[in-house]
């Protein structure tokens, strides 16, 4: 800061310097033309003179002469004729002037003529002086520049921003590990500062906030990050950190105004990771354990660091141990060979489909174990303690999306009331080109268990007969299925020959598979054999 109050000085007395020194030089009196106009104009009327008396050639060049010497000598000062010739401060007499050549002839001299602007009666034109640059009063001079320089250093201290060299230096510092604490302390004292002038700032109120929660001052952390959302509105970052803050500064739990954020931000994003693990927090400070592990389980379903999610495994399995160890569950292990696609989920639903009671989803392991319980039911009015029998379902995905199937293994029936454990294999073949066309079928339309689904593939743009056809039923789905040229319906054409086709499935009432009103389709989607397999969505009315 020193540095910048003294550079602003140099550059204040520089600025003074070359002031004064411009003003107290003498300007050089511009030349006119005042002169050459005076000169030609006295040619002009000895020329006209001439021509009037017909004077003779040598005559007019004599005028001419003594015209210019006069005009020569007019120009010097009385003090300058008055000095002695070089030949008279040496002793000498003065040269007599040399007779004109009238009078070597014996000719009386010459009067002058009168001059044109004389005979007019107009007085003879005076020679104007030539004004000269005055010199400027220092004393004045000095002291407006000295004013000058002390409205502009009081002016940048006001508005300026002498601390710029800290603020400039912000993310680089706050991203040193290393950064010393006094380093760190000075900068929040910068930006505490900038902040206080500049209130609208919102960049200082987010470093300063950053270095709050770094500094571990959550309550004043959450002071930036309240002032910050004023400036800019609903963020999720600014949201994601002020809610963090709130939490720490309550001492590990949610209060009212920490509780707003957390549910705003769940608004947008109902499965927003950090969040929910906030709420879990907040629900084990409270005792709340069944809470704590349904929150928790709705983190783990989304995609995490290694480091985060193994922490918070680890939680979950600390807070499932306070649960009661006499309540309705299933213990289901999964076992996986191949390669498998990257999430697994398993649920658990009514005997012959419908509805899940529970759902759980990580991603895909060789081997994993995991609890099905009243904690992580879909909705609280239907508990899996209230379900019944029931089967185990264990589905291997790209996506993690309901009807995007890989594969799938279905248990035997199980009843949750008497704890039982279930274990599942499921075998993956090695990645590959697929020979045909795949594609996941789903639907959540309301229909029985034997409707018929057919999966079409047609040319595009070809009218007349499908290419290949494949028949399910709405108990096979979801399904994952890849139609081949042992599916093709018309002789000398199989799917290996063609290039883009279009697939369709459809759910028919009639149980034909020609399109009927009323039956439910999906949309076309155009693949061709050995591309990534195309989702079809039963879901829209054939009018």
């Amino acid at each position: 800061m020193v540095e910048v109050w003294l550079g602003a000085g140099a550059l204040a007395l520089a600025a003074l310097a070359v002031v004064v020194a411009g003003a107290l030089r003498r300007p050089r009196p511009e030349p006119g033309d005042e002169a050459g106009a005076l000169l030609a104009d006295r040619r002009a009327e000895i020329a006209a003179e001439a021509r009037v008396q017909d004077m003779r050639g040598d005559e007019v060049a004599a005028l001419e002469q003594e015209l210019a010497l006069e005009f020569i000598g007019g120009t010097t000062t009385d003090e300058d004729r008055a000095e002695p010739s070089a030949g008279e401060r040496e002793g000498r007499a003065p040269r007599e002037k040399e007779p004109s050549a009238g009078e070597r002839e014996g000719l009386a001299p010459r009067e002058k003529e009168p001059s044109a602007g004389e005979r007019e009666g107009r007085a003879p034109r005076k020679k104007e002086p030539v004004a000269t640059a005055a010199r400027p009063p220092l004393l004045p001079l000095v002291g407006g520049c000295v004013v000058a320089v002390v409205l502009a250093i009081g002016l940048y201290a006001l508005w300026g921003e002498p601390d710029g060299p800290t603020l400039a230096n912000a993310t680089a510092l706050m991203a040193d590990n290393d950064a010393t604490p006094e380093a760190l302390a000075d900068l929040e004292r910068v930006l505490a500062a900038r902040v206080a002038r500049r209130p609208d700032d919102g960049d200082a109120w987010f470093y300063l906030g950053h270095l709050r929660m770094r500094s571990a001052d959550y309550a004043g952390a959450a002071e930036a990050f309240a002032a910050l959302h004023e400036l800019t509105g609903g963020n999720e970052q600014i949201d994601l950190t002020w809610a963090q803050a709130g939490f720490l500064a309550a001492g590990g739990v949610l209060d009212e105004a920490t509780l707003e954020i957390v549910e705003r931000v769940l608004g947008r994003r109902p499965e927003h990771a950090n969040m929910l693990e906030l709420l879990a927090m907040d629900a084990i400070r409270r005792s709340s354990y069944a809470n704590a592990v349904g929150f928790l389980e709705r983190a783990l379903r989304q995609p995490l660091m290694d480091s985060r999610r193994a922490l918070l495994d680890e939680t979950l399995a600390l807070v499932r141990a306070r649960l009661d160890a006499a309540r309705p569950l299933i213990e289901v292990t999964v076992e996986v060979a191949g390669a498998p696609p990257p999430w697994l989920t398993v649920l658990a639903r009514p005997v012959g489909g419908g509805m899940p009671w529970v759902v759980v989803r990580r991603p895909a392991k060789a081997t994993q174990t995991l609890t099905l319980d009243d904690a992580v039911s879909m909705a609280a009015v239907r508990p899996l303690s209230e379900s019944g029998p029931v089967e185990v379902v264990a589905q291997l995905s790209d996506t993690g999306a309901a009807g995007d199937s890989v594969a799938q293994v279905v248990s035997e029936t199980v009843n949750p009331t008497a704890q039982p454990r279930v274990h599942l294999a499921l075998g993956v073949a090695s990645p590959g080109v697929s020979a045909g066309v795949t594609v996941h079928v789903a639907t959540d339309a309301v229909l029985g268990p034997d409707t018929p689904v057919f999966v079409i593939v047609r040319r595009p743009d070809v009218p007349g007969p499908a290419v290949a056809v494949r028949r399910l039923v709405v108990g096979d789905l979801p399904a994952r299925i890849t139609l081949t040229d042992d599916d093709a319906m018309l002789p000398g054409i199989r799917l290996s020959d063609l290039g883009a086709l279009d697939v369709v499935a459809r759910a028919s009432l009639g149980g034909s598979p020609t399109s009927s009103s009323g039956d439910i389709e999906s949309a076309v989607a155009r693949t061709r054999l050995g591309a990534e397999a195309v989702a079809l969505h039963i879901e829209h009315v054939v009018p």
